[in-house]
């Protein structure tokens, strides 16, 4: 028997096992290998090696180095015939027979179809390995050596003829007849020539069939996917020109693209991804991407509670690139090759697609648009509401409803300002209950857009698959559920605007005119569904109000965050049951774009991305401006971007700025020069080239706006970078894009390698400095998303390094593998790190998380001595204690578990969700907390397995925590997750061990020196420059009701802090307090701009005393006290109507001992502590 060994050819092999079939099925079988990457060189030349083969066909494997050493080693130690198929393969020299072989070969494969792929593997038999074979078979494989036979390169097809058309007119007339081609709505769907050839558009033919019984007319074209016209080869201009476009305009209304990229090969004046997105622009209709799953069967997919594993790249992060939308899997290939069209799937996609081409044919007038704002629930529904980092949502709302007017939408009443829309909605309590609201009071105040009967949303409801109608159920109760019921009914509320709908997102996890352990159902679960009304509110929108679309305005929304599947979610994941076929566009920050991929990937968004806030004067403050959605900068945030800038990007600038003492002198010094360059009076050389570039990147802000309003009419919208404007400008700017984050298979960068090992030296010699001279042993990470879309895998670097691993990267910048350094360079033993990932860095960045915990499994496994790797001592302890434990399956790979993170589906630590809703009695309901929520692992075999006893002996034996500041717009105090993480760390170890740890952070802000302190010290550092900082405070009242929303942020994390570590001293808080609850103006202010946000301050304050975190002066909790009263009492005044009891300011402990669902929830969590405390 004869073995054909196939490296890189998956997508043809079913067809390479039919051909054999038909000419030679006894003497000849064919296997396949698939490379990877993560595997060392010697081991896949030796695993080819296993597979004996006769010959090798090697495919178009991706373009990496690290395959040219393989194909090397091959071919010096296998003696045997290497083919190439494919012109990369051939141009790579990926072969050893004659040139004029392979050519002759590849013509055969490249003109396609069954009859040239059977010539072309029977001119393999005959020419390349006929002396295995008689003359008999000889001249049977030479019978089957055919003329090559020409198939067309391009042209258009349909699932109902064999026929390919070569013109618009020519379909048109079998498609149509005499029938006016303008008088349909047209979309066009472009797949790869191979797909046609190869009779593999079983998925592409269902999506034509279902678009046209929705009453479209579709193109199906196939091309070649070249740049430029060849020989009977069509560019993608000359595929619009000839087949989507009717008297020279294009027809089609929008583009379904199956292809990677509408070209191929290397262009010289712009890279491939710009010149696919000009290509976009210039037709500029929206493109869908669907997936179709090439290494995952559907049963596979259907098990997965990630979705679609290993696949990022092409079904993600091509077309996010280039500004691909609607990312729905729809078709898998079963193991023998053929495809599987997953019908529901396409029904879903077809109906988003018919939305989307609604956008474009409505007129604006008839148009209705729901603009969704955000809110913090648990950190206060009345005060958070139109909670968006860095923008000024209000504002914002109100120049958008003034573009809509002035584009025909029908709008009417229009408030004046931002400040009176914000009114508006808390007047009439447009939003949902919580401590100070009932649905009552909601009602009685006209807040209510709709109310849904039982009958009508049993409708709706019953159209839930069957299985996440269970899980509603037992989570909320039979419908309408307990939340937002009024008389039998579910209340709907916002404002109405005519045509376009102001609405507050609901509560996604919690009921009721209350905030505690009982209500909190995230808490207990963070997987739990949304409750009816969410449900609801969105069923509403689309199908009784029949919104155009939903706009979010804002960053942190909670429909993207819904539990599901990772990615490429199913009918079954509630992002999808929720959305249902709304268009959704999301206004979304330019910093923040892990978050934001998460939108696009669970969310189906297409983001219009915004600056962030400019921070004025970064010496004196670091709060950011509020931006307003397409509003230019004025001059003094011009000056200070342009200076922000240069300190990023200018290493001339920050040498002079660290020769100064204080910041400020030079801050001043250099903004007055920057002011003189701005107002026209050049000085500096330098100054005036900054100047240049942020004028002319910033000179169009209006294209946010603009933007927006091209998605309302269903155009395509420009892919852009996300990022921070001051630290990559460049490619961050103009804003207005659909917002991309880079390639993560090219992070880390060098750059970032470098500063993430001058961290790494820092934490050891600070945490040696502190602990007379000893090393750390283990250091427990909190690690997020921006370290990758943001830093660029700095603190990736630093747990690298901190192993004694590096990146390879190969000649593009792409990370091909990790190598171990060896000790001699090192210079110290391998210290262990465990690393606590987000879940938004699982699901955006899941290349991260596997190089991690490579890292952790190669160090874990080398031949040293305990004493120089810790990584290994601490799996060996692992390991003794799961033996003690009698869990000994699946032993080593359990022991060398370091990342761990949220249930998948889930997101965030949990930790503050108990400490906002008062839901502990003692630090040990803490730890629980902690557990439950950070439990499962992730890495290699064992992705999203619940792990409790892996991460407590891994936290059990920490020496340190440490966490990382890598941008000025963030610290400390404005995250509550790195509060809880930090504090989980620590909380769980003292659980088990009666220890506290060390805690370190880190800062590695672009334009200072990298360095690492005590979170103690860098907790006071950020007081005093936030909370403390009378400038600060300044800035924050300028933003009114926004700005105090701002502030209780900061107060609760400071809350989180001192409850969970203890770091602040009283005197500080004392400060605080004196600050923000004690001092008459300030609570006069608070009282006309946010008083829930007044309210829900002194009560922080109150409890943090009353558990004995914070002894304040006697005269300070006095007037604390007094005030709070005084407080209290105008609260309840204003609530003397309310007709149902609501919370209010009530503190109401509950842990889970005293809710019996909450407390099976966290059955296994209870025993594990019983059983090892």
């Amino acid at each position: 028997m004869i073995k054909i060994l196939c490296i890189g050819l998956d997508s043809m092999l079913y067809r390479l096992r039919d051909v054999f079939r038909t000419i030679d099925n006894q003497n000849i079988c064919i296997e396949t290998y698939r490379l990877n990457k993560d595997k060392d060189d010697n081991v896949e030349v030796n695993n080819i090696a296993d597979k004996a083969a006769d010959l090798i066909l090697i495919g178009n494997i991706a373009q990496e180095e690290h395959w040219d050493g393989i194909f090397q080693k091959l071919n010096d130690n296998l003696k045997v015939s290497i083919v190439p198929v494919g012109s990369h393969a051939i141009n790579q020299g990926y072969y050893n027979i004659q040139p004029s072989m392979a050519l002759e070969i590849n013509n055969y494969i490249t003109l396609g179809g069954m009859k040239n792929l059977t010539s072309a593997m029977s001119y393999i038999c005959y020419h390349i390995l006929g002396e295995n074979f008689s003359e008999l078979h000889k001249d049977k494989y030479k019978s089957f050596i055919f003329a090559p036979e020409m198939l067309a390169f391009n042209g258009i097809t349909h699932g109902d003829t064999n026929d390919v058309f070569h013109s618009f007119n020519e379909y048109c007339k079998w498609y149509i007849g005499d029938g006016n081609p303008e008088n349909y709505v047209w979309i066009g769907i472009l797949v790869h020539r191979s797909r046609w050839e190869s009779n593999s558009l079983h998925v592409e033919y269902e999506l034509q069939k279902k678009l046209e019984q929705m009453g479209y007319k579709v193109i199906l074209a196939f091309s070649y996917a070249t740049t430029e016209e060849q020989a009977d080869i069509k560019s993608f201009r000359g595929v619009v020109k000839d087949y989507y476009s009717y008297k020279e305009s294009l027809i089609i209304s929008g583009l379904v693209n199956f292809q990677m990229l509408t070209v191929s090969g290397e262009l010289v004046e712009e890279n491939l991804f710009q010149h696919e997105i000009n290509n976009f622009k210039r037709i500029n209709v929206p493109v869908f991407r669907p997936i179709i799953s090439y290494s995952q069967t559907k049963e596979q997919w259907e098990h997965s509670v990630l979705g679609l594993v290993g696949e990022n790249s092409w079904a993600y992060t091509t077309p996010e690139a280039v500004g691909m939308i609607e990312p729905v899997i729809i078709g898998f290939r079963d193991e023998k090759g053929q495809q599987l069209v997953m019908m529901e799937a396409v029904d879903r996609l077809a109906s988003r697609i018919s939305k989307w081409m609604e956008l474009r044919v409505c007129d604006n007038k008839h148009k209705i648009v729901v603009i969704m704002i955000h809110n913090a629930p648990c950190a206060g529904v009345e005060a958070t509401i139109g909670k968006a980092p860095g923008l000024h949502v209000f504002n914002s709302i109100i120049r958008i409803m003034n573009e809509m007017k002035k584009q025909g939408y029908y709008i009417k009443d229009i408030p004046d300002s931002g400040e009176q829309l914000q009114e508006m909605i808390m007047s009439r309590k447009a939003f949902h209950d919580f401590r100070w609201t009932s649905v009552e009071d909601i009602v009685a105040a006209k807040g209510v857009l709709y109310e849904m009967n039982g009958e009508e949303y049993g409708k709706y409801f019953n159209d839930i698959p069957e299985n996440s109608r269970n899980k509603i159920i037992e989570t909320w109760g039979e419908l309408p559920g307990e939340s937002m019921v009024y008389d039998d009914k579910i209340i709907i509320t916002g404002l109405d605007f005519g045509n376009v709908k102001v609405m507050v997102q609901p509560k996604r996890g919690c009921y009721g005119a209350k905030c505690t352990g009982e209500v909190c159902k995230i808490l207990h679960d963070p997987t739990c569904p949304p409750p009816h009304n969410y449900v609801a509110t969105y069923k509403y929108i689309e199908y009784i109000l029949k919104a155009n679309a939903v706009v979010d305005i804002g960053t942190g929304g909670s429909l993207e965050f819904l539990p599901g599947k990772s990615v490429t979610l199913s009918n079954n994941c509630f992002p999808t049951i929720c959305l249902g076929s709304l268009p959704h566009i999301y206004v979304y920050n330019s910093a923040v774009g892990g978050e934001g991929t998460v939108a696009k990937r669970r969310g189906n968004s297409v983001i219009i991305d915004h600056m962030p806030g400019v921070i004025e004067n970064i010496w004196q403050n670091k709060k950011p401006n509020l931006h307003e959605l397409g509003a230019d900068l004025d001059e003094k945030e011009i000056v200070a971007l342009i200076y922000q800038y240069m300190l990023n990007n200018s290493e001339t600038m920050a040498k002079i700025r660290d020769s100064y003492e204080k910041e400020s002198e030079f801050g001043e010094k250099i903004t007055d020069i920057i002011m003189k360059v701005v107002n026209g009076h050049p000085c500096m050389e330098e100054i005036e080239k900054s100047y240049k570039i942020v004028k002319e990147k910033c000179a169009n802000m209006a294209n946010e706006i603009n933007s927006l309003m091209a998605a309302l009419c269903g155009q395509y919208i420009e892919a852009g970078l996300s990022g921070i404007p001051e630290e990559n400008l460049e490619e961050v700017m103009p804003t207005g894009r659909n917002m991309h984050v880079m390639d993560s298979h090219k992070v880390p960068t060098k750059e970032a390698y470098d500063i993430g090992k001058t961290l790494a030296e820092e934490l050891i010699n600070k945490y040696m400095e502190e602990n007379h001279g000893d090393m750390p042993e283990k250091i427990a990470m909190n690690m997020i998303s921006t370290d990758i879309s943001g830093a660029k895998g700095q603190q990736m670097s630093q747990i690298l390094y901190l192993m004694g691993v590096r990146p390879c990267w190969n000649s593009w910048g792409k990370v091909v593998d990790i190598e171990v350094i060896s000790l001699e360079e090192l210079k110290r033993p391998r210290i262990d790190v465990t690393v606590r990932i987000s879940g938004v860095l699982r699901d955006s960045f899941p290349e991260a998380v596997a190089m991690i915990d490579k890292a952790a499994l190669i160090v874990s496994s080398l031949d040293e001595n305990l004493t120089d790797n810790f990584i290994k001592k601490n799996t060996m302890m692992i390991k003794d204690a799961l033996i003690n434990a009698k869990q000994v399956d699946n032993l080593e790979r359990r022991a060398s578990i370091r990342v761990f993170g949220d249930k998948p589906g889930a997101y965030g630590a949990g930790v503050d969700l108990a400490l906002k809703a008062s839901a502990w009695k003692e630090e040990e309901d803490l730890a629980k907390v902690f557990a439950q929520f950070t439990s499962y692992a992730y890495g290699e075999d064992v992705n999203g397995k619940l792990a409790i006893k892996e991460l407590v002996e891994n936290i059990k034996n920490t020496d340190a925590s440490y966490d990382v500041t890598d941008s000025r717009r963030f610290d400390t105090l404005n995250s509550c997750f790195t509060a809880s993480v930090h504090g989980g760390f620590n909380i769980l170890k003292k659980v088990f061990t009666g220890k506290d740890m060390c805690q370190y952070h880190g800062n590695s802000i672009k334009d200072k020196k990298p360095m690492v302190g005590a979170l103690k010290d860098e907790l006071k550092k950020n007081l005093e420059e936030t909370l403390c900082n009378d400038e600060w405070k300044t800035r924050m009242k300028q933003d009114g009701y926004e700005g105090a929303s701002d502030i209780i942020k900061s107060i609760q994390t400071l809350f989180d802090w001192q409850v969970l570590l203890k770091e602040f001293e009283h005197k500080d808080i004392d400060k605080v307090v004196d600050m923000y609850i004690n001092d008459d103006d300030m609570r006069k202010w608070f009282e006309e701009n946010n008083k829930y946000a007044l309210e829900e301050i002194g009560r922080r304050f109150l409890e943090m005393h009353e558990r004995k975190m914070w002894e304040p002066a006697p005269d300070i909790l006095k007037a604390l006290r007094k005030n709070y009263v005084s407080i209290e009492a105008t609260m309840e005044t204003s609530m003397e109507n309310c007709s149902e009891e609501v919370q209010g300011g009530n503190i109401e402990v509950l842990n889970q001992e005293d809710i019996e669902c909450w407390k099976n929830k966290f059955k296994e969590v209870e025993e594990f502590f019983k059983e090892n405390k």
